[in-house]
């Protein structure tokens, strides 16, 4: 029982440390955007923010279809053979060969479509999205290979070039839009080259290891999991399709903006992923495989729902200083969609289970039902309620799949519950939204104050366990000095 609990600890300060290595890199990219929300509501008028968000969420999906989700094959079959240089590089080879491929294949059909139809940005875009497949690649090989390190390091410079070239391109020379897509493509370059250099890719690519058996093996893990990215794409980004049609491209400006809160849980909670998929998949075989997940989803439950909660009771206080009043009617869209990213991470934290047994058709699966919920919503309701038919679309997509993996993955393994604190949480955040909408100066005093107790006391175990950790840490420093 003592050696069980002794490993159960090894694997959760493991998971706290990658998380912490990831955490000082994508800190300074999945905040950028946050950071930068005055600049860009300052100097890019809605209309021209609300296009490049459009095509920037349509990149995102063209780099999913045209790679293949080729880049998460890489990270999940580099895990498993971290001391075999011979599969290492077999591996590689084998996803460097299949992506140039497919590249090519894009290029073709890419020109071919721009004769028919024009579209603003064409090269630029044009090179975005091909600087942005390799970047993901690199990301995810360094992920496989253990090197969080330097995808922690890589990912720092990226962000360091976004925030500089954003300021310079868009205060100094005025390019609003162009200067967010420039910056977007020399910040997947550096990264990029940064893990070319690092991990000496170069080489460790060589195509005398093509092998059909091993490319087969990449396919049938990512293929389905194509599938499952676009519908998680339709179930984020089909609103703003939507929006752009039914209401115009000036209202998707202002829902982008109210999506940039949400974005921060969001954030929190990808950096955490990055660690919790890989050692979920390096211990789902483990004897305390049960206890250790439940502590983990347990844990990531109740601390994604405080920040959630303190999001919610603090946001009334400071929106008007951060947000351009053209953007003011975003206010009222982002409880609804902090709850639906809630809900999101929820689907994540559960779904590493088909991650660790690469049941990507089940990932697929559950993901279409949420974007074919999300799309009907949205459809049925968007021309009586507006705005909100988008926000709530995504909470009950999400909700649903929540429900659904929950009930799924217990043929797998058994979770259990904090029921008491989870109920707790969910009460907290009923009342922090009804005082939201409220929005009287003084009850958001006093409710920032409750949910501050409240974070504390559902998360007490953590915060103690975290404090005795720091106490004996600071005692071996002063025996050793």
């Amino acid at each position: 029982m003592k050696k069980n609990q002794t490993n159960q600890n090894n694997k959760v300060k493991e998971l706290i440390k990658n998380t912490f290595v990831i955490f000082m890199g994508k800190v300074s990219t999945q905040f950028i955007s946050f950071l930068l929300l005055p600049l860009y509501t300052s100097y890019i008028i809605t209309s021209e923010y609300g296009y490049i968000d459009l095509i920037t969420t349509y990149i995102s999906l063209f780099t999913i279809i045209i790679i293949v989700q080729l880049d998460m094959a890489a990270f999940r079959f580099l895990i498993d053979c971290r001391d075999d240089e011979h599969e290492k590089k077999k591996v590689i080879s084998n996803i460097f060969l299949c992506t140039i491929i497919l590249t090519v294949v894009f290029l073709i059909i890419y020109f071919c479509v721009n004769i028919i139809i024009e579209v603003k940005y064409m090269w630029i875009i044009l090179f975005i999205i091909i600087s942005s497949i390799f970047s993901n690649i690199l990301l995810q090989i360094a992920r496989g290979l253990g090197k969080n390190i330097d995808y922690s390091i890589s990912s720092t410079m990226g962000g360091i070039v976004t925030v500089i070239l954003n300021i310079v391109l868009i205060v100094c020379f005025r390019l609003g839009g162009l200067g967010l897509l420039l910056s977007m493509l020399i910040s997947n370059l550096t990264i990029s080259l940064y893990l070319v250099l690092k991990l000496k890719i170069l080489s460790m690519i060589n195509f005398k290891y093509k092998d059909k058996k091993t490319i087969k093996a990449l396919f049938k893990y990512s293929a389905p999991l194509v599938p499952n990215q676009i519908s998680l794409w339709i179930v984020s980004i089909s609103d703003r399709t939507i929006i752009s049609i039914f209401l115009g491209i000036t209202e998707n400006g202002i829902y982008s903006i109210a999506n940039k809160f949400p974005s921060i849980l969001n954030s929190i909670y990808n950096i955490f992923y990055l660690s919790w998929s890989e050692q979920a998949s390096l211990h789902f075989d483990d004897d305390d495989r049960d206890n250790y997940f439940s502590l983990i989803i347990n844990n990531g439950i109740k601390i994604f729902g405080a920040v959630c909660l303190l999001i919610i009771t603090g946001l009334p206080i400071v929106f008007n200083i951060l947000i351009n009043p053209n953007y003011a009617e975003s206010y009222y869209q982002i409880p609804i969609l902090l709850l639906g990213v809630l809900c999101s991470l929820i689907v994540g934290l559960i779904g590493v289970v088909y991650v660790a047994k690469k049941m990507s058709k089940e990932l697929a699966k559950t993901s279409v039902i949420a974007a074919i919920i999300n799309v009907l919503v949205n459809l049925i309701f968007i021309k009586n309620l507006g705005l909100y038919a988008a926000s709530l679309s995504t909470f009950v997509a999400y909700l649903v799949v929540m429900i659904y993996r929950w009930v799924d993955i217990k043929k797998y393994i058994h979770i259990t519950l904090e029921k008491k604190n989870i109920f707790i949480l969910i009460i907290s955040l009923g009342i922090a939204i009804y005082i939201y909408y409220i929005n009287i100066f003084i009850i958001n005093i006093i409710s920032i104050l409750i949910s501050m107790l409240v974070v504390i006391y559902i998360n007490r175990h953590t915060i103690y366990e975290i404090f005795i950790s720091t106490k004996k840490y600071m005692c071996r420093k002063q025996i050793r000095n």
